[in-house]
């Protein structure tokens, strides 16, 4: 199964083709926009949001899925899907929620304790997206949830990131950013992850700069895997 995650920066429309040469499974999409169903050929889409421009979806091509009945409101930038054997999470941690609602929150790790329940009714789960965290933030108090307390809620929960596995590599000392801010080549960072639970890890890419800083200063994650033996 091939998964690709994107913060496409908006007009998801626009840049669809780029995502289509990769013929994904599932595209988990963040920063993209309010749009029908079948909007996208050969995919289903579903979105949540509360900006019709900018919020989050799931583009699906053969595998069923439904939004979950204990979404949230509160966490609008968390979009829970229940495919027929694995829960997935889209995750877009927006840093300015609570100025939808005082209630309201982009913290992940209140998100994760709401869906804890939910999470565990299947031994697969995949939570991928935009986390806008990093274990290099915690030393500089840019978030208000630590990332090392997301890393280790993760854990306790029996997932694993698909890229550091991969990889080899330490949080916090990845060689490949998926994150130019503001388009500034100079200015990387890694904040965007696909936590896995029940899968198996074929491969995984980061896309090239080259190729995607033109269209979102995120690089997708491109993740191929498949069940545990």
């Amino acid at each position: 199964m091939k998964i690709i995650s994107w913060n496409c920066s908006q007009a998801l429309r626009k840049k669809f083709p780029l995502l289509q040469k990769y013929n994904a499974d599932i595209i988990v999409c963040q920063e993209s926009e309010k749009l029908e169903s079948d909007f996208f050929k050969g995919y289903h889409y579903q979105w949540i949001g509360k900006n019709i421009h900018k919020g989050i979806g799931i583009l699906s091509k053969k595998y069923p899925y439904s939004i979950s009945k204990k979404l949230n409101d509160n966490f609008i930038f968390y979009l829970p899907a229940s495919f027929n054997d694995f829960n997935l999470i889209n995750v877009w941690t927006h840093t300015k929620a609570d100025k939808f609602g005082p209630d309201a929150t982009e913290n992940i790790i209140k998100a994760l304790d709401f869906y804890k329940d939910w999470i565990a009714s299947k031994k697969k789960a995949i939570i991928v997206g935009d986390f806008n965290n990093s274990l290099v933030f915690d030393e500089k108090n840019l978030c208000p949830v630590k990332f090392v307390q997301i890393k280790n809620d993760l854990h306790d929960l029996n997932f694993t990131s698909a890229y550091h596995s991969y990889f080899n590599e330490e949080f916090g000392k990845e060689t490949k950013a998926t994150l130019f801010y503001t388009k500034n080549l100079n200015k990387t960072y890694h904040i965007d992850y696909a936590f896995i639970r029940g899968f198996k890890i074929k491969n995984i890419e980061v896309g090239d700069c080259s190729d995607w800083i033109n269209h979102s200063d995120h690089m997708p994650l491109i993740i191929d895997i498949e069940d545990q033996d």
